[in-house]
């Protein structure tokens, strides 16, 4: 990463003047002492309020009349005003003293004098939050770094003369931040077009922009300079749904007062562990749409040797064989991120209970969950729903009487659900299942021929009480011999088709998963699995 010179003038200095015939000649206020001095052209500091621009490697910077300048002395918040500015670029400035300032006084000078928002009891200056807030609100451009950013302060003694006072020595008043111009690329030199840039080091975030309202190549940054990055040193950029980064490994030091000029080429980055897809269906268009989004909170970390219990909020898997080796019992509900590549395995019973449960995937959406357990494996109340929009989701439940998912609500939108029973139904759902996307796998293993079992069930015989599939695919087997008369069906439950039209959703059913049947569009609630065309074995729709 190329930077380049900058900032090559000397630091602004306040210096000592004369007073003008209009101030010798001014009679002094009761209880105040005027001020004046001259301060230099500000062209070493960053930035000013006021109008400056960028003339090859450096920023020009000027005062203009009216820049205010507090100045603490006891206690007191006293301002000084550029009265005039000079040919040259320095500048008059004029004001008055509250109290009866002495000869070798301490003051403080601060630019500008609105940052000074109060005193403390022992008399130092309060700054506002404005400028360190600020550096996470960027906009990209110099106008708002110098409106918003700007920022000096020099520590100086008074001279005083009667009624005039100036400053005993040279102030050096140069800006306390660094500016960064990006020029964003990707590898193959061609443009980045970035909606927001962050800047981070140290494990922080240094500065950025907000999400810009017009995505650009080219950026320019405020940086604190009271901060050495000994770690890497990171610029990231979110272009369209993407996330690309360039990382500088041995970090790097930010002088104040100092204007870099970067070409920049970033690679595509993985996705973070705390961003995630979420599905919704498009009824006009009659498709699931993702979005990529950011986790409301920071996820807890289920990562490998993770021996915590999991109970309420965001969590985000990131480990390639993540096992856990006991029941979940949730206490509120839970957002669970499978990052890619990630594998978490639950050997016990996944116990929704009286919460929703929503899952996840990322841009591959090939992260795992899988819970195994002789118990019923992913239960949920009436109630409550469980929500599916990436990953790889498998429940199995192996003992005897024991099924596979049970739930109040079941939505799909991505990835895949795979729920078998060696002793029960593969799915139970108390109030609804929508299948928007992704595929479905639903399978009841159970031997006995005396108690049908089936792939997906509802215990209801209301027409509310539904499968309704707009897209995507399941597959559903029932058990037993397809001879015995109390084998279970692939479907046992009302069932619709969610899409319209000749492409929408048909059924299909099969004694032997062989032959199929024509398949079937169900426009309205149709209960199926209980008369001789519908109740085989196995079933799907797609």
């Amino acid at each position: 990463m190329k930077i380049f010179r900058i900032f090559t003038i000397a630091a602004a200095a306040l210096m000592m003047v004369a007073c003008s015939t209009e101030d010798s000649t001014r009679q002094a206020t009761a209880g105040q002492m005027h001020f004046t001095a001259t301060i230099a052209a500000p062209n070493s500091g960053a930035t000013t309020r006021t109008e400056y621009t960028v003339d090859g490697e450096d920023i020009k910077v000027a005062w203009e009349k009216g820049d205010e300048i507090a100045l603490i002395h006891n206690g007191v918040k006293d301002v000084a005003t550029v009265k005039f500015v000079n040919d040259n670029g320095s500048a008059i400035i004029g004001g008055s003293f509250t109290g009866t300032p002495s000869d070798g006084d301490d003051v403080a000078l601060v630019y500008p004098a609105a940052r000074v928002s109060g005193m403390t009891s022992d008399g130092n200056p309060v700054l506002d939050e404005d400028v360190s807030a600020n550096m996470f609100k960027q906009d990209g451009t110099l106008d708002y770094i110098q409106d918003n950013l700007d920022f000096r302060e020099d520590m100086n003694t008074l001279s005083v003369d009667g009624t005039k006072v100036t400053l005993t020595d040279a102030a050096d008043m140069s800006s306390g931040i660094a500016i960064w111009k990006l020029t964003l690329q990707d590898s193959g030199e061609t443009a980045l077009a970035a909606k927001q840039v962050k800047i981070k080091g140290g494990g922080s975030v240094l500065a950025s922009t907000t999400t810009l309202s017009t995505a650009t190549s080219e950026v320019t940054l405020a940086i604190p300079t009271n901060i050495a990055v000994d770690g890497a040193l990171t610029i990231e950029a979110t272009v369209g749904d993407d996330t690309y980064a360039y990382t500088k490994a041995e970090g790097a030091t930010f002088w104040p007062s100092q204007y870099y000029q970067s070409t920049v080429k970033l690679t595509k980055a993985g996705w973070a562990a705390n961003e995630y897809n979420e599905g919704k269906w498009n009824s006009t268009l009659e498709k699931v749409e993702f979005t990529k989004k950011t986790a409301d909170s920071d996820p807890q970390e289920i990562a490998n040797g993770y021996d915590g219990a999991i109970s309420l909020g965001w969590y985000t898997v990131t480990g390639d064989n993540v096992i856990i080796n006991w029941d979940i019992t949730l206490s509120d509900d839970l957002y669970l991120i499978l990052c890619d590549g990630a594998k978490l395995t639950i050997n016990g019973r996944l116990n929704v209970g009286n919460h929703n449960l929503y899952i996840y995937g990322q841009e591959k959406g090939d992260g795992k969950l899988n819970v195994t357990c002789n118990d019923n494996a992913i239960t949920s109340n009436e109630d409550y729903r469980i929500e599916i929009h990436g990953g790889e989701v498998t429940a199995e439940a192996t003992g005897d009487g024991n099924l596979a998912l049970h739930t109040g609500y079941l939505a799909v939108y991505g990835g895949k659900l795979t729920a078998t029973s060696g002793g029960d139904n593969g799915i139970i759902f108390k109030n609804t299942i929508d299948v928007y996307g992704g595929e479905v796998v639903a399978t009841s293993n159970a031997t006995s021929s005396l108690t049908p079992c089936f792939g997906i069930v509802s215990p209801s015989d209301s027409a509310s009480k539904i499968l309704t599939v707009y897209g995507g695919k399941v597959t559903a087997t029932g058990n037993g011999v397809p001879d015995d008369p109390g084998y279970g069906s692939g479907f046992e439950c009302y069932v619709k088709s969610g899409t319209s039209g000749t492409s929408g959703i048909k059924f299909y059913f099969s004694a032997d998963g062989t032959t199929w049947g024509d398949g079937t569009g169900y426009a309205s609630a149709t209960r199926v699995g209980s008369n001789d065309a519908t109740k085989k074995r196995y079933a799907k729709a797609e």
